[in-house]
């Protein structure tokens, strides 16, 4: 038995865990860019909804 037959019999795909992990960095990338530019364009402008908190 090759040992490339053994890991398929053992449940075990490594393309599988390469996309998992791509995955899982690009979601964590994504999110963090997201939350980095909401920040960055909240600080440099103010909000411009009534509902906001300002009063006028």
């Amino acid at each position: 038995m090759s040992v490339r037959a053994a890991t398929l019999r053992s449940g075990e795909d490594p393309l599988g865990n390469v996309l998992k992990w791509t995955l899982l960095v690009v979601a964590i990338v994504t999110f963090a860019t997201l939350g980095w530019s909401t920040v960055a364009t909240s600080c440099s402008r103010p909000a411009l909804c009534s509902w906001h908190g300002t009063s006028s």
